[in-house]
């Protein structure tokens, strides 16, 4: 056989092969009025699903990101349906919504409440929708850069709502380096109606939000009541801050794991991430 035609043929068995074991994605538009708009989230769906209510893990996307990041370049359903489809997380839903340049947070003038909009609106739709988490054993939050800012963030203010936390280069930066961004670089990030008020950077709405900052002052009894994961690369730039973030933990004597690896902050370390930590969150919820 022609080797070209050879290559197109193994190429076509690879893509069937792929589609045989895909998770099917349900793309979303949800209609917030907290928000004042609507936007989208990607579900992906299990293999199967049980009589009774299963599993959730909210999935985060970073910065400059949207509701379909992890699928796109996280290669989600391509890891969830390659060499660990029978095993991986069969009967759990995995929630990605859209979530603009918020860091998670109501922006500090009120006028883009996220933090409002995930809890009030977007859980109990999607969670009602389809039959899924609705108990703190069956819910994880994950997230990339912004988005395990906002993983972090979120079990720290509702530690009643998530078992677990996994944060991957998790956007923690100590109050120096907040102060030390470079002007535009702050605008873009942080300096709009979505986050920090750029005349201020370190001011009342920055300690609201800031986890370092939140996790020096929860109770002991929250702050154990969530297991907490964060990875990230030894030449992340954002290593600092996650640093000063597991001396506090530390120093209050909270079970946690700060895992450093080998890497940087980019998608081959973060889907090096997923294949890690997909696993031992299906085998937090085994255990249930």
């Amino acid at each position: 056989m022609n080797p070209l035609k050879s290559l197109l043929l193994l190429g076509f068995l690879v893509t069937q092969l792929f589609s045989l074991f895909a998770r099917e994605v349900d793309t979303l538009e949800f209609n917030s009025k907290i928000l004042g708009q609507k936007l989208k989230v990607c579900v992906l769906k299990p293999i199967q699903t049980k009589k009774e209510t299963t599993s959730v893990v909210y999935l985060l996307h970073g910065a400059w990101g949207n509701y379909a990041q992890w699928l796109n370049s996280g290669l989600l359903q391509q890891i969830l349906s390659g060499e660990l489809k029978d095993s991986l997380l069969q009967s759990t839903f995995i929630v990605m919504p859209e979530a603009f340049m918020s860091y998670y947070m109501n922006s500090q003038n009120d006028s883009f409440r996220y933090e409002n909009f995930f809890f009030e609106e977007l859980m109990p739709w999607v969670e009602s929708r389809y039959n899924c988490g609705q108990d703190k054993k069956k819910r994880i939050i994950s997230g990339l850069s912004m988005g395990g800012h906002g993983a972090m963030l979120y079990a720290l203010k509702h530690p009643e709502l998530f078992q677990s936390v996994y944060a991957f280069s998790p956007a923690l930066r100590t109050p120096k380096e907040m102060e030390n961004l470079p002007a535009e670089d702050y605008r873009l990030r942080y300096g709009n109606k979505f986050a920090f008020n750029p005349k201020g950077r370190i001011n009342d709405h920055y300690f609201s939000n800031d986890v370092i900052q939140l996790s020096r002052k929860a109770s002991l009894e929250a702050l154990k009541s969530v297991n907490w994961l964060v990875d990230i690369g030894d030449n992340d730039y954002l290593i600092q801050g996650n640093l000063l973030w597991m001396l506090e933990m530390k120093e209050r004597g909270v079970p946690m794991e700060l895992r450093i690896r080998q890497g940087v902050h980019n998608w081959p370390y973060w889907q090096d991430c997923l294949r890690l930590y997909l696993k031992e969150m299906d085998k937090e919820f085994n255990q249930l």
